[in-house]
């Protein structure tokens, strides 16, 4: 869980907010099946944010991660991931193999 804007509840909140507002992404609450206001059936909150393209086909690579008890919670944890991408240490997962990196790499 990520906690680097917590200062305080509404700080909190305010914060998250407004990094959420600049950049793209979503929180949802998924599997609700009561559609209440306060949810009774124990359904989590997931998010989901645009991490760019994908260079050789050219398509939208999204990121999502769910769980969170709370909408706040799934807002601070999507704030913390922009935040990641905006300072360039955001490490996008990859399924090219070490050695395949290190040969491309060197050459």
């Amino acid at each position: 869980m990520y906690y680097f804007f917590y200062s305080g509840n509404n700080a909190m909140k305010n914060d998250a907010q407004e990094v959420l507002n600049q950049m793209k992404g979503h929180v949802y609450r998924r599997g609700c099946t009561c559609k209440k206001r306060k949810c009774t059936c124990g359904a989590n909150y997931t998010y989901v944010i645009d991490i760019g393209t994908d260079p050789k086909t050219g398509k939208r690579k999204q990121k999502s991660k769910g769980g969170f008890k709370t909408k706040q919670e799934a807002e601070v944890a999507l704030a913390a991931i922009i935040h990641e991408i905006r300072t360039r240490t955001f490490i996008k997962e990859s399924e090219e193999l070490f050695k395949d990196f290190a040969r491309e790499w060197l050459c």
